[in-house]
């Protein structure tokens, strides 16, 4: 099955439910899924040419040659891709130090919450006996790693609130329950598939 998400009449992305969760292409669609670990700033180069990205949170490297300097962009992590240190790795080409603010246990899983200095709120999914041996604690300090590679980069378009209503249907398969019932109606179709009739109005389409 392929999935079309819409914002205001235009196409954001299109792809298959699993497509489109592991690789946002705009803050919209990922912003839409209820992802995090995003990152705002402008693509730019480090001293050796190589992609970054500059944010409130550092300078973050990206892979290839991707975005063009100056360029508005979006930098989205998947939680399952970030690795947690108690110290300040020594080869990581990505880290950014945050605070442990929360922690969910689902299972096998458990979702681990972190903030930065900037107010960023960050969540890592790990296995449990991966967090075996970390000092886990509310309000202790970390440090979190990815690679240029996990990284996905979407180039922001012109920030555009929407005026108006609009009903916006969507077909995911994972999706932030709590928030897409307060944004709209959520329809149950089977276990692992959602109907989602959003109203728009208020929202943003792009980065602000």
């Amino acid at each position: 099955d392929r999935v079309v998400i819409m914002s205001r009449g235009k196409i954001e992305q299109i792809g298959t439910p699993q497509d489109i969760y592991r690789a946002p292409r705009t803050r919209f669609v990922a912003d839409f899924l209820g992802a995090s670990n995003i990152f705002s700033g402008k693509v730019a180069r480090d001293p050796q040419g190589r992609p970054v990205i500059a944010t409130d949170d550092g300078k973050f490297a990206l892979p290839g040659d991707a975005g063009v300097p100056g360029q508005p962009a979006s930098l989205t992590i998947l939680d399952t891709r970030r690795q947690i240190h108690a110290q300040p790795p020594r080869d990581a080409a990505n880290s950014v130090a945050a605070r442990m603010i929360g922690e969910e246990f689902v299972g096998a899983t458990a979702t681990i919450y972190f903030e930065t200095e900037t107010g960023q709120e960050l969540r890592v999914q790990k296995l449990h006996e991966d967090l075996a041996g970390l000092p886990l604690a509310i309000g202790k300090p970390f440090h979190l790693s990815w690679s240029p590679e996990d990284g996905l980069l979407a180039v922001a378009n012109r920030a555009e609130k929407a005026s108006g209503a609009e009903i916006v249907t969507v077909a995911v398969r994972r999706v932030d329950l709590d928030r897409t019932r307060e944004q709209g109606m959520l329809y149950h179709l089977n276990p692992d598939q959602y109907f989602l009739l959003a109203n728009t109005a208020g929202c943003y389409t792009a980065e602000d």
